[in-house]
């Protein structure tokens, strides 16, 4: 939340465009409270990232924020995120399980390379459909509080109220 540098501290609020670009041996993150947004390829290619926990302060996701992120299984949106942009999960090829927060309107084309993701779990909390939801293409089943319809092979489970696995 803090860093300092030549003898001055510092509040982190937002992580800046490419910060981690290609950080190979970044593992895991976890993203303080006090951060809003995250820069577009903030941390694109780094493939060895398995686990990222978003704060619901975090209202923007920079374009392709975590492209190519090979390792990176699942990751959950948080609600305070309102577009998810283009390329933001673009070649996350390992990726099987996607929460989708209650805060999304709009999602971009090519958020996702559908042809190779395929996520076997999406959750969705909104209640209305985001600009943009038929872009999501797979064999997937969906949670969601609302009917999500013209999305192509996919199970349905609508009006649920709130965060549960399903299997």
């Amino acid at each position: 939340s803090y860093v300092s540098y030549s003898g001055k501290t510092y509040n982190v609020t937002s992580i800046g465009e490419s910060a981690f670009y290609r950080c190979s041996g970044l593992t895991s993150i976890t993203i303080p409270s006090s951060v809003t947004s995250i820069g577009k390829y903030a941390f694109a290619a780094c493939t060895e990232l398995t686990s990222v926990t978003i704060p619901n302060n975090v209202t923007e996701i920079g374009l392709s924020a975590f492209n190519c992120c090979l390792s990176l299984t699942s990751i959950n949106i948080p609600n305070g995120v309102t577009t998810i942009e283009s390329g933001v999960l673009y070649g996350c090829t390992n990726l099987r399980s996607l929460t989708i927060g209650s805060g999304v309107t709009r999602i971009w084309r090519q958020w996702t390379q559908s042809d190779i993701i395929k996520p076997t779990k999406v959750i969705w909390l909104t209640n209305t459909k985001p600009e943009g939801y038929k872009e999501v293409i797979g064999t997937i089943n969906y949670v969601s509080n609302d009917n999500f319809s013209g999305l192509i092979n996919v199970k349905i489970y609508p009006y649920l109220s709130s965060l549960f696995e399903v299997d």
